[in-house]
């Protein structure tokens, strides 16, 4: 992306690079800049675009020439909400519509759930395992259910404790928490929260190699 030209100019240079004659290229970016909301950023500096907004030029040019293979590495970090739909939509929109190749990196679990996708799963370099959503998930996923406390978790069998947090893995959270509760006696007037979690790509990740994502996306040792 060039920052001192205008939207418009970035998307017209890379259609011309990609061989897109004069009628096909006005087309075309007419058709990407719907998609990816730059239709009203069109006349914008490009150095003037919000972090979202280059995301979504930086991807619209990519697509510009309609490709047989795209690879997008994290294409959603740093962009907001609004960003990030759009930008899994027009993923979607290759795959199945299109017949794109669409290779997705992401250390973002729940977009690859998003995406309903083939799934491979790399750990320090090596992969760990790779089939379709569904499939991982029923073999290796797990559910869980989680309470948190005003102050620390007490303590309770079968279920372990992170600070305020008590947390039991299992593929029935209701009869898990009825358990849990009933043996929380009088810490049970300190419950803020209850979390039921069904199994996810996340838990796979837990279980394929004991490690987990803590909130800011980094991945942190857990007890196997």
């Amino acid at each position: 992306m060039y920052p001192t030209v205008t939207v418009q100019e970035n998307l017209d240079l890379f259609a011309g690079l990609a061989g897109l004659g004069r009628i096909e290229r006005r087309g075309r970016i007419d058709e990407v800049a719907e998609i990816f909301d730059l239709t009203g950023l069109r006349d914008r500096l490009a150095r003037n675009l919000s972090g979202g907004e280059k995301r979504r030029l930086h991807t619209a040019m990519a697509l510009l020439h309609r490709p047989a293979v795209l690879l997008l590495d994290e294409p959603t970090t740093g962009v907001d909400v609004g960003s990030r739909t759009r930008l899994l939509d027009a993923v979607r929109r290759l795959a199945e519509l299109d017949g794109c190749a669409v290779v997705y990196s992401t250390h973002y679990l729940p977009e690859i759930e998003e995406l309903d996708a083939s799934v491979v799963i790399l750990d320090r370099g090596v992969v760990v395992t790779r089939g379709a959503l569904s499939d991982l998930i029923a073999r290796y996923g797990q559910g869980s259910v989680s309470i948190s406390f005003d102050g620390d978790a007490p303590y309770v069998d079968g279920a372990t404790s992170d600070g305020a947090v008590l947390t039991r893995d299992t593929d029935d959270g209701g009869v898990a928490l009825a358990e849990i509760i009933a043996h929380l006696g009088v810490h049970a007037e300190r419950v803020r929260s209850v979390d039921i979690a069904s199994a996810n790509l996340e838990s796979v990740f837990k279980t394929l190699t004991g490690r987990t994502f803590s909130a800011d996306d980094d991945v942190e040792e857990v007890e196997s």
